[in-house]
């Protein structure tokens, strides 16, 4: 039986004719214009149904009510479909079943299916427990004695989770069909099979689905959450890890898309499937979703990157490679989720160990969440790679962590070689090989150059730069082999991230701004009602304890958030600050002195934001800090190196600009920031320090042949001029 045909056996190409949507009381959805970080964090903390985040745009499935939400935080949208629903439907004009998706009772004739082929590797489907209205949630097992519990590294699929989002059901069950077609002839499915156990739940939320095919038959329900009476609840927010931390991440009203429930497993279906992974000894969990085209992974609850980052980043960028999806944490990429269930895999340690979870948004943001049927078995090819990928790293949980016990040098001494230390270690039960440790290096843009580390003890090397001129740069990384998964890097993504350096043999400061005069710094409010950027003295009210005494320098004058008498915190919105331009083109570094006063440290949001550009405040702006701690009445100093600048992947120009926004999204709390003492450092590189290069070497030779003939010349005139003088 061919899974892949079964799946999409109605699936075709649609020519559609533009679809004029009429209002209704279905969701819209919009696309909200980003023109810098600041329009994302104000979007943040925002209670809307986020799909997706790009560079400059977001999408999100609003009601009408909503709309006030955007204008009312200075957000600038568009409506693109105003009956989301009427426009997928729009897009099955042959009304194939829920859009050529296989219903509930599809779906578990596939599973049944699957076990009467192919008996001898797959299951017959259990259910784990019901839904709130008693539907079953059925899982099925891979494996090649797939009725004896064997010692085998342990993957769990799940999807549907959300009820609108039957994408991530075709194709984690497009991946178990392939490998039942493909066990006894493909390498790759037979030792997947006969080396692991994999388990799949393909319909999460039974209730939820049946209830848009109810709804709406022919595809297109917009349905999310459970069916628990009243509103429902989402249920990936009731899981119990950092359930409820706050109300950006999930919401505890009813009517909210992202209601977490009243209690954390407050819910049949979120419980049922918790103590059947407590019951399991999964490596990894895979909770697919749809859409975006992201691999997300753990912390979603907060601004943070667990213990295992770098071993998320190393499974985040083959996967990306794989897909061509973007990877990283949920507040990364998207937002802020609590209660979710890749938190809760990877943190709640007590009741069962650390498990990986990724969740994969599969499809792009045309797909939506209901896809042309056409593009069915396209979504369930793209993601069968990393379905597979999944299950061949199962068991194999390891990497190579990278430590620089003096740091990584980003300036060098002209016309010397520069060593550093290098330290690598296993992470994850990963083990290094020793002598594989490289250096890996580009001057000016060339070609890279590859040369093995010296290793001074097992795992601990000196790597060398080479003596560069005045003027050039270096970009370098490093690798080292770990015994099973091959050559790591760092930074993860190299050569496409790289660290830098360049020779320096001085420093300059082209700019300092103690703000006793004004140099040309703009202020601009964005949404806020109040706490908008003034230049002075402070004016230390007694009466309101949140400013600071003093400035941060000691100059006397600084930019604080409304340098006023009485309460002049920051609300309903976002302040910015935004320097003159500066030369940072030969590189160096930006100090600057900062004030942060916050009651509400938890929620993301409230936050002084630094941003950088390299265009004279043109184009994009990148987030090179971000400052979210309550600093109470103390200034604190901070310092933008090279280094920082060449992670962000910011190039240092002679058109620098650089600019602070102070936000607020709780008018409950207080937000004061200031800003003093910035100062630009700029390197500086004598010449006379230059290394000769080859075309150099040979006029210098030459110039050493000829002053040493010249000599021999005088000396012999010399000789001649006393022979004569003898006579």
């Amino acid at each position: 039986m061919n899974i892949g045909k079964m799946l999409v056996a109605m699936a075709m190409v649609l020519i559609l004719s533009p679809f004029n949507v009429l209002a209704s009381e279905n969701p819209m959805l919009v696309r909200i214009d980003l023109t810098g970080e600041m329009d994302i964090v104000n979007l943040r903390g925002i209670d809307i149904d986020i799909q997706v985040v790009k560079a400059d745009y977001a999408e999100a499935v609003v009601y009408p009510s909503d709309l006030e939400k955007l204008r009312s935080r200075g957000l600038s949208y568009a409506i693109i479909y105003e009956d989301l629903v009427a426009f997928y439907r729009s897009r099955n004009p042959l009304a194939l079943d829920m859009g050529g998706f296989p219903t509930l009772s599809e779906a578990i004739d596939i599973m049944d299916s699957l076990a009467a082929t192919y008996p001898a590797i797959v299951s017959a489907k259990w259910s784990i427990g019901s839904s709130w209205e008693g539907r079953d949630l059925w899982v099925f097992k891979i494996s090649d004695n797939v009725n004896v519990d064997e010692d085998e590294p342990e993957v769990f699929y799940n999807s549907l989770i959300h009820a609108r989002e039957p994408a991530g059901m075709t194709w984690i069950l497009h991946f178990a069909g392939w490998l039942c077609e493909n066990y006894t002839s493909d390498s790759v499915a037979s030792y997947i099979v006969d080396n692991r156990e994999l388990f799949f739940l393909p319909v999460f939320n039974p209730d939820g689905y049946e209830y848009n095919r109810l709804t709406n038959p022919g595809g297109g329900g917009m349905w999310r959450k459970n069916r628990r009476p009243g509103d429902g609840v989402d249920l990936n927010r009731n899981w119990g890890y950092m359930w409820g931390y706050d109300n950006y991440g999930s919401s505890p009203d009813p009517w909210s898309e992202t209601y977490r429930g009243p209690a954390p497993f407050s819910e049949p279906e979120t419980d049922t499937v918790r103590q059947f992974i407590v019951s399991r000894d999964f490596d990894f969990v895979i909770n697919a979703h749809t859409y975006g085209e992201y691999l997300l992974y753990p912390w979603g609850y907060d601004y943070f990157y667990t213990p295992d980052q770098d071993f998320f980043y190393m499974v985040g960028d083959s996967g990306s490679t794989l897909t061509g999806y973007a990877h990283g944490t949920a507040w990364e990429l998207l937002y802020q989720t609590n209660g979710d269930a890749n938190d809760w895999c990877y943190g709640e340690q007590v009741e069962k160990p650390l498990i990986f979870a990724i969740a994969p948004e599969s499809g792009n943001s045309y797909d939506g969440f209901w896809p042309l049927p056409s593009r069915i078995p396209e979504i369930n090819a793209e993601m069968l790679p990393f379905g597979i990928y999944i299950a061949q790293l199962a068991g194999v949980i390891m990497g190579l962590h990278f430590d620089y016990p003096a740091g990584v040098p980003h300036t060098l001494i002209p016309a010397q070689q520069t060593s550093f230390d290098v330290t690598v270690s296993g992470v994850r039960g990963g083990e290094p090989v020793w002598g594989t440790g490289q250096l890996h290096y580009s001057v000016d843009g060339g070609p890279y150059v590859t040369i093995a580390m010296a290793e001074n003890q097992p795992n601990e090397y000196t790597a060398t730069l080479p003596a560069l001129n005045c003027g050039s740069v270096i970009d370098f990384y490093i690798t080292a082999e770990e015994v099973t998964v091959g050559t790591v890097s760092d930074p993860p993504d190299a050569p496409a991230t790289t660290y830098s350096a360049t020779p320096v043999t001085g420093t300059v400061e082209t700019f300092n701004d103690n703000f006793e005069n004004n140099l040309g710094w703009t202020t601009e409010i964005i949404g806020a009602t109040s706490g908008y950027w003034e230049r002075g003295v402070p004016v230390n009210d007694p009466n309101w304890d949140y400013d600071p005494v003093t400035d941060g320098d000691g100059s006397g004058s600084c930019y604080l958030t409304q340098n006023q008498m009485g309460n002049t915190d920051v609300d309903n919105g976002a302040v910015r600050l935004t320097s003159p331009v500066f030369d940072l083109s030969d590189g160096g570094i930006i100090e600057y002195y900062y004030y942060l006063y916050l009651t509400n440290t938890t929620n993301g949001v409230d936050i002084l934001l630094v941003e950088i550009n390299n265009n004279g405040g043109i184009g994009t702006w990148t987030e090179i800090s971000r400052h979210d701690t309550n600093g109470s009445l103390d200034w604190r100093h901070h310092t933008i190196t090279g280094a920082d600048l060449s992670l962000a992947g910011v190039t240092p120009t002679f058109n620098m600009v650089i600019r602070f926004t102070a936000n607020d999204a709780d008018p409950q709390s207080i937000v004061e920031a200031g800003i003093d003492g910035v100062i630009v450092t700029k390197y500086e590189c004598d010449q006379p320090d230059q290394i000769p290069t080859l075309s150099e070497w040979g006029m210098l030779i030459l110039a050493l042949l000829l002053l040493a003939a010249g000599t021999i010349a005088i000396i012999r005139k010399r000789i001649l001029a006393l022979k004569d003088s003898a006579k």
